[in-house]
């Protein structure tokens, strides 16, 4: 079974897709942020660059959104032969201080502004409506071929002049009339955004995407829900109501009652624990380990604690097997993005890679986002490649440690004390006195057991040295908190002794 499930009650928007008893995907929408994949914008070219084939453009967003020369709608349409507009300069196309229309198909990410395409696309239920890109494409999800080559025809027929479409899958089991009625429905929606621009300041938007819930339910609902379990009457009602209007009355919708929150309920709190770890236990006592930077993840298979009742290869062979499954579901629930590099247990035999190779393909075929297989790199790696569209799941709910800055590490007691005795070193012979903030076992390598080295120091730096162990100082960090008389530091001290 595979359930949809809303919190919708709190401020933060969250929902997980459950197959099964396991979560394979889920989405978050923070109140403070503004989602715009899809939103559609009159924009103004603010510089373009040559030496990249890009520009930026004007959007009105604090970034300036990046486009790339072979999305500008002027090259997209030119008859020009193939190999002639690509030795062309984007400045052929397009020029600065240029309006332009265009769509958000990146969201920001860092310090990068988002991606925009100046091909637009207007997503509907069954159908996307292509205002100028004349072809037709047709879901490969279609279950056979003569009934894709049958909706190509239709979808030819339909259209005109520049215009183009992308029939989804959904459109397959419904009546040609209810797939008319809706490119009408968005062909009337783009010609009206499309006047609207002419008359609207630049940058400005034209055209918003569905909302967070409404987009859920598009792109899920016909694609295998079987049953919307949401946690507030009135985003239970509107789901009803879209289902209708998308003809999927036979989805199940369900109003959870209970007083814990739903997510907890159903599990999703205690998976999502697990998918912000590191390490990833395998029921079979093999484990995998995720190392993620902002352009590349790298995923570690290890036995751990399976031997197997076979032969090595063999063993190697089932843990592997069982690695590929649970990778695959974690690249879908983290949204992990970018470049991504198996390294699976060693394996020799040209048949067990190739079995490996298409265990991991047929897993990846469940992703919504676009993922390819490269194969075994010359290092014996898998190579795969996710498109990156959003922040991935970790980047969403976590921040940089303020101690170690997002490394993971920090510096040893031994190392901190030398820091601190280095920067003392600093102030030789110009105070009476300095009082140091510290963790107690920082303390410890800083002034010996005995107190030796606190001695040392003293009569080598000229100035008597007072620590402080409290909590407001981390157990990683130190703070030089007074430098100067005597009697300064006595009053300090006593005020802290009072508090």
């Amino acid at each position: 079974m595979k359930q949809l499930i809303l919190n919708t009650a709190t401020r933060e928007k969250r929902a997980a897709v459950i197959e099964g008893t396991q979560i394979t995907e889920l989405m978050i929408d923070h109140p403070n942020q503004d989602r715009i994949v899809g939103n559609i914008y009159k924009a103004r070219v603010e510089k373009v660059l040559p030496g990249m084939q890009a520009a930026f453009v004007k959007i009105g967003r604090e970034k300036n959104a990046y486009l790339y020369r072979d999305d500008i709608l002027s090259y997209y349409v030119s008859d020009e032969e193939i190999e002639q507009k690509k030795n062309r300069s984007i400045s052929h196309y397009i020029q600065q201080g240029e309006e332009l229309i265009v769509q958000v198909t990146k969201e920001e990410i860092g310090s990068k502004g988002a991606k925009v395409n100046g091909v637009v696309a207007v997503p509907g239920h069954h159908l996307v409506y292509l205002p100028h890109s004349q072809y037709i494409a047709v879901s490969k999800r279609f279950q056979t071929m003569e009934s894709r080559e049958r909706w190509r025809a239709l979808g030819e027929s339909w259209t005109e002049q520049t215009e183009g479409l992308i029939i989804r899958t959904a459109a397959e089991k419904e009546s040609h009339e209810t797939i008319l009625q809706e490119l009408h429905v968005l062909r009337k929606d783009w010609q009206e955004a499309f006047e609207r621009a002419k008359t609207q300041p630049v940058p400005s938007i034209i055209m918003e995407a569905p909302n967070f819930v409404e987009q859920l339910v598009r792109d899920y609902a016909s694609e295998g829900i079987d049953e919307i379990i949401v946690d507030t009457v009135h985003v239970k009602q509107r789901i009803d109501k879209l289902l209708a209007l998308i003809h999927l009355p036979d989805v199940k919708t369900t109003l959870y009652r209970g007083r814990e929150n739903i997510f907890t309920e159903y599990g999703v709190d205690r998976q999502l624990d697990l998918a912000m770890r590191r390490q990833i236990w395998l029921k079979s006592g093999a484990f995998l380990v995720f190392d993620q930077t902002e352009a590349l993840t790298v995923v570690d298979v290890n036995s751990g604690k399976f031997t197997g009742k076979s032969t090595l290869e063999d063993t190697v062979l089932k843990v592997n097997l069982e690695a590929a499954k649970e990778i695959a579901r974690q690249l879908r629930l983290r949204d992990i993005g970018g470049i991504i590099l198996i390294d699976f247990i060693d394996v020799r035999k040209d048949s067990h890679k190739e079995k490996l190779t298409k265990a991991l393909e047929k897993e990846l075929r469940l992703d919504r986002t676009q993922t390819k297989v490269r194969g075994l790199t010359s290092l014996g790696l898998m190579e795969v490649t996710r498109k990156k569209a959003k922040e991935n799941l970790r980047n969403q709910l976590t921040t940089d440690c303020p101690v170690c800055h997002g490394t993971g590490k920090v510096l040893s007691p031994e190392a901190l004390a030398f820091q601190i005795e280095r920067e003392l070193w600093e102030y030789r012979d110009q105070a009476e006195a300095v009082i140091v903030e510290l963790p107690k076992t920082v303390e410890t390598v800083l002034f010996g057991e005995q107190k030796e080295h606190k001695t040392r120091l003293e009569e080598t730096l000229g100035f008597q040295i007072y620590s402080l162990n409290q909590s407001s100082c981390h157990a990683h960090t130190y703070n030089i908190r007074y430098v100067g008389e005597e009697v300064e530091v006595q009053r300090m001290l006593k005020q802290v002794s009072k508090a």
